[in-house]
């Protein structure tokens, strides 16, 4: 680690000491984990209601963060690289702390000026039946709109979304150069398993926040101030590591030649040597598609878990069975099918086509369990509203009972009926069973004057329900064992010293992808499908057929797609060497290009034909003269490729090179 300097003098420089790529990974390791962990915690804290985000400000967020992926990654990326990568990481971090710790000052100071309770507890209090709310019905506080706060979030989703880039790009780059090429795909494994470790810890923290703990109205402010202190003490850890590692083997990398300091690695030049390189191009557009369906159907899946198999978004109980698979299987699972694809890839040693193939047919597996999925549904069930292609709620049983406007979602069936009521109120229930909470009685809706939440689970969509979250977190798992080979491929493609530009690139492309016209795509499906809306012109709920069938059928036509992209990375990587020397490296990358101007020539000599190697002259010992002084010397062969100089035969003698021509 580097030494602290203070009044000019260097404190702790034994600690230079540490900086190994062990201890770094270490630190990196938890650094991912809990910035990772706040991403997931921030999708928590955009559906939770005691923030009142409306849902366009959610989809605002996610667009305009592919746009500050599209003008800063890369070059975080690129100018990262050429500094000190540590530095870099810690300041997105720091940053990240900063917001973090704003939001929960701003949200808390909210809670003790207004002394209110949020709108979740009122959402989760005694669900309002017919009788109960008839008269005496307290109306629902409104939560103002936050124009400082929702500023707050956006800040704190741009410095996530570049901290991303950092972790990616520079650590990654930083681990690469420090490692040999046969173990970095552990380390990958061992990083990218630790951000899924971190996904699923903020789940758990958010639904215990914003759910179990909904009467505590601060929980989720403590948990954003927790969250933000422990993202500054890793950040500055990061700092003190120096831009070098111990082991770091930068030395050997072919920018430290003297043929490579020159004008060749502005960010214009590396740019264009990106751009033209097919490789790299066709790797980072797969990436993308399978990005754009993994990230939007994480968004989408409350909605899709709501509509489809009539599992309320908003509940109390953290260890609900209608989602406890994807609760608790979903990202551990992945993760360790993640590391011991690393493990597997530095035993076995594939060639990069294999890795590509591997990704084709991975994909194309998962393009089934898609397909498959798309008929896992309640299809005997239909919401009330359906039957009469009504846009509103109220009907004929239920106009007296005063139902309150934006209520949750809470479904409700009688035991012989094929009918799906809103929530109790909705189907005109009175009373609450005695021994049971999720019985009603007295239900003018309903023809047997009863009705239960249980009831829903009966016609099979309970077994259905189990099936779509197995299937979901077999898909996860999956795609988590083609993450390393693909970042293997990305480090392989370029140059060293474009490696950390080209990272940068990619997460730009592939945010953007995904942030932007994936997300339209998907807001599309969603208004399309969409049967209920509130009084804000906001789906509340779709319908269960063309919701699932439209959604299924727009991830296969993106599979599909990226199965298409790694069919040509898999022709193109036939020279890459992703273990072996830098020259069957170099090899690849000229090969990748497109123009004929070569990456790895220096300037001048680009096109300059390949002198045959000739053999050194027999010489008789008489035609040399040897002191007695030194008689050591030996013929060796002048084969430097870049050299403008015609080969000869080079004499080596007392530590001095003279070349015969």
């Amino acid at each position: 680690m580097d030494s602290l300097q203070w009044l000019g003098y260097s404190l702790c420089r034994s600690w230079i000491r540490c900086a190994t790529a062990g201890k770094y990974l270490t630190t990196l390791t938890l650094f991912v984990f809990f910035q990772t962990a706040s991403q997931r915690y921030f999708f928590s804290t955009l559906e939770s209601r005691s923030y009142n985000i409306p849902k366009d400000i959610t989809n605002w967020l996610w667009i305009l963060s592919g746009f500050v992926h599209l003008t800063l990654s890369t070059y975080v990326g690129y100018r990262g690289g050429k500094r000190n990568k540590n530095s870099w990481i810690a300041f997105f971090g720091i940053l990240q702390g900063i917001f973090a710790v704003l939001l929960a000052l701003i949200n808390a100071s909210d809670h003790y000026s207004f002394q209110r309770p949020s709108a979740l507890v009122l959402a989760t209090l005694d669900t309002p039946l017919c009788d109960s709310i008839h008269g005496t019905h307290v109306k629902e506080p409104y939560v103002p709109f936050h124009l400082v706060k929702t500023s707050v979030l956006f800040l704190l989703q741009v410095s996530m979304s570049l901290g991303s880039t950092a972790l990616l790009a520079l650590g990654l780059g930083l681990l690469d150069e420090s490692v040999t090429p046969t173990k970095i795909p552990a380390c990958i494994g061992v990083v990218v398993g630790s951000s899924l470790l971190g996904l699923q810890t903020g789940l758990m923290v958010g639904k215990f926040a914003f759910h179990v703990s909904a009467d505590f109205n601060l929980a989720g402010d403590i948990v954003w101030l927790i969250i933000g202190l422990i993202l500054m003490v890793v950040s500055f850890i990061v700092a003190l590591y120096p831009s070098r590692l111990v082991t770091s083997q930068a030395s050997t990398l072919i920018r430290n030649s003297p043929i490579y300091r020159n004008n060749r690695y502005d960010f214009r030049s590396t740019l264009g040597r990106i751009f033209s390189n097919k490789l790299i191009l066709s790797n980072i557009a797969a990436i993308a598609c399978v990005y754009t369906v993994l990230i939007n159907m994480l968004y989408e899946e409350p909605n899709y878990m709501e509509s489809v198999f009539f599992v309320p978004k908003h509940t109390t109980d953290a260890t609900d069975q209608n989602t406890i698979i994807i609760d608790f299987l979903r990202y551990p699972l992945a993760a360790v099918c993640v590391f011991l694809s690393g493990v597997l890839i530095c035993i076995t040693q594939p060639r990069a086509t294999l890795l590509a193939a591997w990704n084709i047919g991975i994909i194309c597996v998962v393009t089934i369990l898609v397909f498959t999925s798309m008929f896992l549904r309640c299809s005997k069930i239909q919401v009330h509203n359906q039957i009469t292609h009504k846009s509103d709620l109220n009907e004929f049983c239920n106009k007296d009972c005063n139902c309150p406007d934006n209520i949750p979602f809470e479904p409700v069936c009688s035991s012989n009926s094929h009918i799906v009521y809103y929530s109790p109120c909705h189907a005109g229930c009175r009373t609450q069973d005695l021994y049971s909470r999720q019985e009603y009685v007295g239900c003018a809706c309903v023809q047997t004057e009863s009705a239960s939440k249980r009831a829903c689970y009966d016609h099979n969509c309970h077994q259905m329900n189990v099936g779509y979250q197995s299937i979901s977190v077999l898909i996860l798992s999956l795609l988590g064992t083609c993450i390393v080979g693909t970042i293997i491929l990305l480090l392989r493609s370029v140059e060293p010293d474009d490696r950390t530009t080209a990272l940068g690139f990619a997460v730009t492309f592939i945010c953007l992808m995904g942030h932007v016209p994936g997300k339209i795509l998907y807001i599309f499906v969603g208004n399309l499908t969409c049967i209920l809306y509130d009084s804000n012109d906001q789906c509340r709920l779709n319908g269960s057929a063309t919701f699932s069938t439209y959604l299924s059928l727009s991830n296969i036509c993106i599979l599909m797609t990226s199965a298409a992209l790694y069919a040509c990375v898999c022709l193109m990587s036939r020279p890459l060497r992703p273990y072996g020397t830098s020259d069957s490296a170099k090899k690849c990358i000229v090969n990748s290009v497109s123009s004929p101007l070569s990456p790895l020539a220096p300037p001048g000599f680009e096109e300059r034909a390949p002198t045959p190697t000739r053999k050194p002259p027999k010489r008789r010992p008489s035609d040399l003269s040897f002191s007695a002084s030194n008689t050591n010397i030996d013929f060796t062969r002048h084969t430097d490729d870049y050299s403008p100089r015609s080969p000869g035969t080079t004499l080596r003698e007392g530590g001095v090179l003279t070349t015969l021509l």
